[in-house]
């Protein structure tokens, strides 16, 4: 669910727990990854909007979203080629305690989905790149086929029994992995 400006409070309270290494720092160790969250990143990163075409994703010829196996791909060519040996762990059902986060996530999307329509007729690109990150949907096709291309990989891959990042916290503390990569605060 977050923890809304843990990062400015870390960093303000303990500095020194804020530490940046270059990926090589990470060789011959085993990582466990949030597929979930880096699925969404993947497809805001690669989504586009111009005043032309409109939303632009990565698809295949189908016009399917192919913006999150592209992602995954590379993140894992990444990891081996730098020696670190990445664990896929995916989201499972959420937890009945997030039942209103999802919620008011969906109402957020549906009203970001309005803003970014009324920002496209007005040709207003700025905002409607900003209306197009909040309205990101991964979904269970999407996450079947990125568990597909991890397995053909031959990569670890792991379904959480609710949340990825929760998941990934207790492999390292189990000493089953160094690190955890997400962007979720909650890992901590």
């Amino acid at each position: 669910m977050g923890i809304t400006k843990l990062m400015p409070l870390i960093r303000e309270k303990a500095p020194r727990a804020i530490r940046e290494r270059q990926l090589d720092a990470f060789t011959g160790r085993i990582v466990a990854c949030d597929a979930s969250m880096a699925m969404y990143q993947f497809m805001i990163a690669t989504t586009t909007m111009n005043a032309a075409s409109g939303v632009e994703q990565l698809t295949d010829k189908n016009g399917i979203p192919t913006a999150h196996l592209q992602g995954i791909l590379n993140r894992t060519v990444l990891l081996l080629e730098k020696g670190i040996k990445p664990i896929w762990v995916f989201d499972g059902k959420p937890p009945a305690l997030k039942e209103g986060e999802i919620a008011e996530r969906k109402k957020a999307k549906e009203e970001a989905t309005k803003k970014l329509e009324e920002a496209k007729e007005e040709g207003d690109i700025e905002e409607a790149k900003k209306a197009l990150s909040r309205t990101a949907r991964v979904s269970p096709e999407m996450t079947a086929d990125a568990k597909k291309l991890v397995e053909l990989l031959g990569v670890p891959m792991i379904e959480a029994e609710t949340e990825a990042e929760a998941q990934c916290a207790a492999i390292v503390k189990a000493g089953k992995a160094w690190a955890t990569v997400s962007e979720d605060m909650d890992t901590l």
